[in-house]
């Protein structure tokens, strides 16, 4: 019930619903997700600083609210000036496109009229790649959003209030750091594959250059609400941290993030207590965002605040090897239930491959170290489909699982999914194991964790992942695949003309004009 669930949102923030322009955030998944993803939040509140805008919220979220209407006011898209899309899975590019359509905006850029909402693409997602998008774009900013996003905004409503056309305001802000204006470049193809990339123009720029913030401290990522709604339920998120020191291969956030920042201790504390002002009674649980948050210079320092304050704790994944046991003590103490951490892989070897250099025996002294403080769950991700035997990952996963389950006596998850290359990444052409063949792993990876009674298991489709790479990987043309799926509403099956959508490890890359680093 959208009343019961607006009743229970608790804000921090003001939250005008007029102003001289119109703009709606999506987040294209249900509420329960949106509001769990601080990138959403930070969305927000951006565009609230931009000027005289109102702001208003929308999700893909059918049992509570119509696709392509906003949560509150329930106002069709189109009547919008703006529509901004927060995008951090590539299997939401579907539900994006369907609430554009639901909500009178016409899907293609091209075939917008001067009347027309801008529609904006951000997130990590078009950050790696937008081309999958770019039809549908008619602005995607690449990387942090403290970086110019708001400057862009002002700048593009105040070329709007002059009555300047669409296309001529696009163009003056096409020289703007982080904006990527699609309809500015043209893209070639020569026997199936990529063969040119280049702007249509000689004042728009050959390359995009990733905004970057120099820090997070000027205006920490924080929540705009709290409400049990969410993962975090009645939790205030904020970013301890930014960017990551690892070089795992597989992973995007190292590249789209970099380089690694933190939060300043008494910056920290400042948002605390604003938090403790504003919410009062209900401040009592904080969860910090971030990747490998341990390795945060005052993480213990974090800690201990926190218990100072007599605040709960949550916790995203971290790296085994930094979870020290003085670390574990307080954690424990601030009200920590269940510990996430992901070895990936089941031996050291393909881990050191992949860029992971936490060994097997890290990951059975970290078991017996939060068995002996008596947290009661783990979580272990894991990811399959890394070689071209994933059987042989199957058994190297079992032999780590059944060796922490004997150091371990509490409650288990195993989460499992599929290698998806990303682009942008080292591993973004790595070769893949046959589908037949991953299926099967999966099957026989799901019944032996089961059979050995060794913890539960949950994970994502062998289809989806296959999905997800081409959504990640992807040209231009992957907007026939996703305007062909509009109908039914269901991503489906990728076919063999549409593997060639993905460009050759040799060849252009359709992210080759996006400089992240």
């Amino acid at each position: 019930n959208t009343n019961e669930i607006l009743a229970d949102e608790t804000w921090l923030i003001n939250q005008p619903i007029e102003g001289e322009f119109s703009t709606v955030a999506l987040y294209p998944n249900n509420y329960w997700i949106a509001m769990s993803n601080l990138e959403y939040h930070k969305l927000i509140i951006r565009m609230l600083e931009s000027g005289n805008l109102s702001v208003e919220r929308a999700f893909y979220d059918p049992e509570i609210l119509k696709p392509g209407y906003s949560f509150f006011t329930r106002t069709q898209f189109r009547k919008f000036n703006i529509t901004a899309i927060s995008l951090s899975y590539e299997l939401d590019m579907l539900n994006a496109l369907i609430c554009l359509k639901s909500g009178g905006i016409p899907l293609l850029s091209k075939e917008r009229g001067e009347d027309a909402p801008f529609v904006i693409f951000v997130g990590a997602v078009p950050t790696a790649n937008p081309e999958p998008l770019a039809n549908f774009a008619d602005i995607v900013f690449i990387g942090d959003l403290e970086d110019g996003f708001i400057d862009i905004l002002r700048k593009l409503l105040n070329l709007h209030r002059t009555g300047i056309p669409r296309m001529e305001a696009l163009k003056k802000i096409s020289t703007m750091r982080g904006v990527y204006i699609p309809a500015l470049y043209r893209a070639t193809y020569w026997r199936d594959n990529l063969s040119s990339f280049h702007p249509i123009t000689g004042d728009t720029p050959d390359f995009i250059k990733r905004a970057c913030a120099k820090t997070i401290n000027d205006d920490p990522s924080k929540s705009i609400l709290i409400t049990k709604h969410t993962k975090f339920s009645c939790s205030f998120m904020i970013e301890t941290s930014r960017g990551c020191p690892y070089e795992c291969g597989f992973c995007l956030y190292r590249y789209a993030n970099y380089p690694p920042r933190f939060i300043d201790i008494g910056v920290f504390e400042k948002e605390l207590q604003n938090a403790k002002d504003k919410l009062g009674d209900k401040f009592n649980h904080v969860s910090i965002i971030g990747s490998a948050i341990a390795n945060h210079p005052k993480f213990l320092d974090i800690l201990n605040i926190l218990l100072a304050n007599e605040l709960n704790l949550g916790l995203p994944s971290s790296r085994a090897e930094l979870l020290k046991p003085d670390y574990l003590s307080l954690l424990k103490k601030l009200g920590i239930h269940t510990i996430t951490i992901a070895p990936e892989v089941g031996d050291d070897s393909l881990r050191k491959k992949i860029g992971k250099d936490t060994t097997t025996e890290e990951f059975i002294e970290f078991a017996s170290n939060i068995n002996s403080l008596a947290i009661p769950k783990l979580k272990l991700y894991f990811i399959l489909g890394l070689t071209t035997k994933p059987q042989d990952e199957v058994d190297s996963i079992i032999t780590l699982i059944e060796r922490i389950h004997t150091n371990y006596k509490g409650h288990i998850t195993i989460s499992v999914n599929p290698f998806t290359p990303k682009a942008q990444t080292p591993m973004a052409f790595y070769e893949l194991p046959s589908e037949k063949d991953l299926k099967k792993a999966f099957l026989n990876l799901t019944r032996a964790i089961y059979r050995e009674n060794l913890g539960e298991v949950k994970s994502k489709s062998v289809r989806q992942g296959r999905i997800q790479r081409l959504l990640s990987l992807g040209d231009r043309r992957v907007s026939e695949y996703l305007t062909s799926s509009l109908k039914s509403k269901k991503l489906r099956n990728v076919s063999k003309e549409e593997e060639k959508f993905i460009p050759t490890p040799d060849g252009i890359k359709p992210w080759d004009h996006i400089r992240l680093l």
